[in-house]
């Protein structure tokens, strides 16, 4: 194969460059930044792409070569291979899947659309593989690359053995090891096997757990069956005992069906004494309407009153007005002020007197509250006797007997008794209610006196006011007199009719009682009674599961006509009840945990023989892919066998033209190489013993190693035809003598193959030109060769 011209559209700096090669040795020279590296990297891009998508600068040659105006990157190499010629066009998109390439045969003018890595056919391996071969530069990238090498190992292994480049024992390797790694990994963590393998265990864990599963269930429902049969058993005993009891609860239920008798009674009588003329019961509601209703008609009635001494104040001072001279009125006037400050003396001293009877009646309240708690004084007979009593006994006893220690022991009885029993002191409490009462009277009658004053009061300033306007001769004074009778007139009319709605209201409310607050507070205490009859007659009825009066009445002739129960120890069946009720629910505990642990424990449990039968059919899978592993690991040993011995093969030529071009570099200096499966060498100097690793070597040597096993590479792989070699400035670390050897050496190389090197050094081209061959410029003003 031959390149025989690079058109570069866009790409990178370089615009519209066209570079013409010929056979043999091509120089390409041209200063640093003036694109050797980008031409080197646009032939790698056009044949191979440029990789995995990324947006790393260091990583993408899509990326770092992108022109920065925008350009669409693109461009065409004209190469010759197997006698016809070709023009590999690329138009580079965003990615490699989206280039569009192009490969035209110029002989027929037939295009054909080809994959991304077209250079996988034309050279025969792949991108990794190319740059480690036929893409030759300064930088050496020790770091082993297992695709990379693989790659060429399989070529030349290929092309060694059959002469063939279809047959790769590193592909054939590659695919039984991948498939024995999808069923067992190299560490047996990974892969089919080992999953199924881990299914057994988790299988056999499950099985073991499954069976003692099996067993606790077992257990847990015998327990059940024997806690159910107990529970019956003294479920029996406690309803036999229940029944017996039900007796005692008769005996109680009859003493409560009196008392709901009595107390449906004395409701009943209370209910008739507090029927009103009207035929309603009389209730604690009925007494909170009526003093509602009080409360609203008294200010209305206290308005009014107020309002007609108002009116009777303006119309004697209009009367006044028009019969009485100056003198006359100013004397009136005088009279009314002392009436007036007489008045308000008066009322003054009565509403004190109302202040101190409301101090009397907290007191008195206070009083009243305190009485009902107070108990009468300490029985001082009883507690005379008792200690007479314990004295004599004690006496007594130390004397003559000591039974009359007993004596004694009732003097302390009768001693305690004084302390307690004391009862409340109910005459006292009556004594202070009656003096509430009173209390309550006198303020009750002061306030209607006070009231009454303050009419005067306001009657009599009503008529001082119209006397100052007999004084005045106003007129207009006059006429707003007039004006405000007439005003007063009609609001006296109007509170009037509010009135008598608001006592027909009170009058519907009283429904024909005494409304006197002395047959209110009668009335009130009876509606009392009346509640806590009501409660306690409702709480009897529930207790006795709402039973009517005539029920009550039946069921209480019934209670008294039965046999008599004082022959039963209702005490010691109690005890026995409770006892049975206790064990009863220490079963029924027992019984829901055992219930609970077979609802909740062994919700997901499995069947062993479900598990068992599973476990068998793994086993069976386990052993075919065991069988398959087996196979694999045969045929991968039979296959090393084998390619141990093809390796021989191109081994030894490989090692043989490494050599004799490291030879030709180094004039001779060294007189073995090896290089291993990974293309690492070693090298043995002629003047000396033992194999070192080219590491050992000075930088020139090293990269004279490097040409020399890369060079002879590229010779076994182009087993059917050459292929160009492409070196950028791969003389640099090169001396002067090592230039021109290396030079010459590359002039002799490229009569069997085309090499094309890029390189910014002087001497390099002047040595290519002294031995014939064509240098070329890259020029920076139209970037065209």
């Amino acid at each position: 194969m031959k390149i025989s011209k690079i058109y570069i559209s866009a790409f990178g700096g370089l615009k519209d460059t066209t570079l013409e090669l010929g056979d043999g040795l091509n120089v390409i020279f041209g200063e640093n930044e003036q694109g050797k590296t980008t031409v080197m990297s646009f032939i790698r891009a056009m044949f191979y792409g440029t990789g995995k998508k990324t947006q790393s600068l260091e990583n993408s040659l899509r990326v770092k070569y992108t022109p920065l105006d925008g350009s669409p990157m693109g461009g065409r190499i004209w190469f010759e291979q197997n006698g016809k010629e070709y023009c590999l066009e690329r138009i580079f998109n965003k990615s490699d899947s989206t280039d569009k390439t192009t490969l035209t045969d110029l002989t027929t003018g037939e295009k054909t659309p080809v994959t991304n890595e077209i250079g996988s056919r034309i050279f025969g391996i792949g991108g990794e593989a190319f740059r480690k071969s036929f893409f030759i530069s300064g930088e050496r990238n020790s770091e082993v690359d297992e695709v990379a090498n693989g790659d060429l190992n399989a070529r030349l292994s290929a092309v060694a053995l059959t002469g063939s480049e279809d047959t790769s024992f590193q592909k054939i390797e590659k695919r039984i090891t991948t498939a024995k790694e999808k069923v067992l990994s190299r560490t047996e963590r990974a892969g089919t096997l080992a999953v199924l393998r881990k299914q057994r265990s988790e299988l056999e864990e499950l099985y073991e757990k499954a069976k003692t599963d099996a067993k606790r269930k077992f257990e847990l429902n015998s327990l059940i069956g024997e806690t159910e049969e107990k529970i019956g058993e003294l479920s029996k005993k406690a309803r036999a005992i229940k029944r017996l009891l039900s007796k005692k609860e008769d005996i109680k239920n009859a003493e409560k069906l009196k008392e709901y008798l009595d107390c449906k009674e004395k409701l009943d009588e209370l209910n008739a004494d507090l029927m009103t003329p009207g035929g309603s019961i009389i209730d604690a509601a009925f007494i909170s309407k009526i003093r509602f209703c009080k409360a609203k008609l008294l200010p209305k009635t206290e308005l009014i009153d107020r309002l007609k001494g108002e009116l009777e104040g303006l119309e004697e001072a209009e009367k006044m007005a028009g019969s009485l001279s100056v003198e006359e009125a100013q004397k009136k006037h005088d009279e009314l002020k002392e009436d007036v400050v007489s008045f308000e003396n008066e009322k003054a001293k009565i509403e004190n007197e109302i202040a101190e009877n409301e101090k009397k009646l907290d007191t008195a309240n206070q009083n009243a509250t305190q009485a009902e708690k107070v108990k009468k004084p300490l029985n001082l007979l009883l507690l005379t006797i008792g200690i007479a009593m314990i004295a004599g006994g004690i006496l007594c006893g130390l004397v003559l007997v000591k039974a009359y220690y007993a004596i004694a022991a009732v003097g302390v009885i009768a001693a305690i008794s004084a302390f307690l029993l004391r009862p409340v002191d109910k005459a006292a409490a009556i004594k202070i209610k009656t003096e509430i009462a009173e209390i309550k009277e006198g303020i009750a009658a002061l306030k209607t006196k006070d009231s009454e004053i303050s009419s005067k009061i306001v009657s009599k300033t009503a008529e001082i006011n119209s006397l100052v306007a007999v004084l005045t001769a106003d007129k207009t004074v006059r006429e707003k007199r007039l004006s405000d009778i007439a005003a007063k007139r009609a609001e006296i009319e109007e509170e009037t009719l509010k009135e008598k709605e608001l006592f027909t209201e009170y009058e519907k409310a009283l429904d024909g009682i005494d409304d006197s607050e002395e047959n209110l507070e009668t009335t009130e205490k009876k509606a009392e009674q009346q509640k806590n009859l009501k409660l306690r007659l409702n709480y009897l009825s529930k207790d006795l599961g709402g039973i009517s009066y005539d029920e009550a009445r039946e069921k209480l002739k019934t209670a008294d006509s039965r046999e008599d129960f004082s022959n039963i120890d209702f005490e010691r069946a109690e005890e026995e009840f409770e006892r049975l009720s206790n064990r009863i629910l220490e079963e029924n505990r027992l019984k829901t945990g055992y219930d609970t642990e077979l609802k909740t424990s062994f919700r997901d449990s499995l069947q062993p023989e479900i598990i068992e039968r599973e476990i068998k059919e793994l086993d069976e899978k386990i052993a075919a892919f065991e069988d398959f592993v087996d196979g694999c690991e045969i045929c991968l040993q039979v296959l090393s066998e084998s390619f141990s011995n093809i390796r021989k093969g191109y081994g030894s030529e490989l090692n043989e033209r490494t050599l004799e071009n490291f030879k030709r570099l180094t004039d001779g200096k060294y007189k073995t190489v090896s290089v291993d499966r990974s293309l690492r060498m070693e090298v043995e100097r002629a003047d000396s013993f033992g194999m070192f690793e080219t590491g050992y070597l000075s930088t020139g040597t090293e990269d004279q190693a490097f040409l020399a096993l890369r060079l002879a590479m590229c010779e076994m792989m182009g087993d059917k035809e050459s292929h160009p070699v492409f070196l950028d400035d791969a003389l640099s670390n090169y001396d002067d003598r090592r230039t021109a050897v290396a030079v010459r050496f590359l002039k002799d190389y490229s009569e069997r193959s085309q090499v094309i090197l890029f390189t910014c050094h002087g001497k390099v081209s002047e040595i290519a030109e002294k031995e014939g061959s064509a240098v070329k410029s890259l020029l920076p003003s139209n970037n065209k060769t």
